[in-house]
């Protein structure tokens, strides 16, 4: 069986807190679109909001870099969380992350994904920009799902 899932999006807000375990966690939204064409031939872009839990080194990682708007690709597992609420119990679904972010260049040519980062750091700290995930889609068949 497998639980595995891969995003490429926008960064929203994030908070980092400590847990009941006495991990740190960073909880970030992830904003990911896809364009539709209605009935009408109207088009209009559909955002989808996911929740995603970065723990211990890869927290930290997270509240130092990622900024509110870079884009990122973010690999882990879907959780589902159960909860009472007014009597009925529901169910919540998040992200829990099982690497480091990887950080996207935001669309201009040369430009780091995060200003406070420069071209050396980049270099310098490759475990920072995604090393080893190149390795997880190496072996898919057929085309990238994004």
């Amino acid at each position: 069986m497998i639980n595995k899932v891969i995003l490429v999006g926008r960064v929203g807000q994030k908070e980092t807190t400590t847990v009941k375990n006495g991990s740190l966690r960073c909880r970030t939204s992830i904003a990911t679109h896809k364009n539709q064409i209605n009935d009408d031939g109207s088009k209009r872009q559909i955002t989808t909001w996911h929740k995603v839990d970065f723990f211990n080194k890869h927290a930290e990682v997270c509240d130092k870099y990622l900024l509110v708007g870079s884009i990122v690709g973010i690999e882990g597992e879907i959780f589902i969380g159960e909860y009472e609420k007014d009597g009925v119990k529901r169910k919540s679904y998040s992200i829990t992350a099982t690497n480091y972010p990887v950080f996207f260049p935001n669309g201009r040519k040369g430009e780091p994904a995060n200003p406070e980062i420069t071209h050396e750091e980049n270099h310098e700290a490759p475990e920072l920009w995604g090393r080893g995930y190149e390795k997880s889609i190496d072996g898919m068949d057929g085309d990238v799902p994004f």
